[in-house]
């Protein structure tokens, strides 16, 4: 059973420190807003398309409309690693919607490239969250493109992280 709508998250450590993480659990019981910027999609390293979480949000720990068809290889090649996932969500927008995820990383540099493709999406709307450290901000630059390689403005947000349960800064 799904804890958190999480899927295709991606969490980056480097020498013991996490630079792009997850919000954390601040509460298992509290408002049902906070309980989606935390558990939910956006409080993770993935994408919402439309303004929707990936599965529905029922109550407590529970959630509707599970993924369906995920599947995640890894390969290796000389110069880098890669992994790729998908999975089928978004219920609640229509059937047959696919999130694919490829993350390359280069063997000898601090160099991760993510590509993140949709299916059935043509009219929605995309959004990708990244949490990064705010400790390490300066020593990590996010770069977006589209499909026709044009450079994306970020939209910046400050966002709760909660390091112990029921701790929330």
């Amino acid at each position: 059973r799904p804890a958190h709508a999480d899927n295709n998250h991606l969490d980056i450590w480097h020498n013991g420190v996490n630079y792009l993480r997850d919000v954390g659990t601040f509460k298992y019981n509290t408002d049902n807003e906070t309980v989606l910027n935390f558990a939910g999609t956006r409080g993770h390293n993935t994408v919402m398309v439309n303004e929707k979480e990936q599965m529905l949000k029922g109550s407590r720990f529970i959630w509707n409309n599970w993924v369906t068809n995920a599947e995640a290889r890894i390969s290796t090649f000389d110069a880098y690693i890669e992994i790729r996932s998908c999975f089928e969500g978004f219920k609640e927008l229509g059937h047959g919607i696919k999130h694919i995820r490829t993350v390359s990383k280069k063997r000898e540099e601090l160099i991760w490239e993510i590509d993140d493709e949709f299916e059935n999406t043509e009219n929605f709307s995309k959004e990708i969250f990244w949490h990064i450290n705010p400790n390490f901000e300066k020593n990590i630059q996010i770069l977006v493109f589209n499909n026709e390689g044009e450079l994306l403005s970020l939209n910046k947000k400050e966002s709760k992280y909660s390091s112990y349960y029921g701790v929330s800064e």
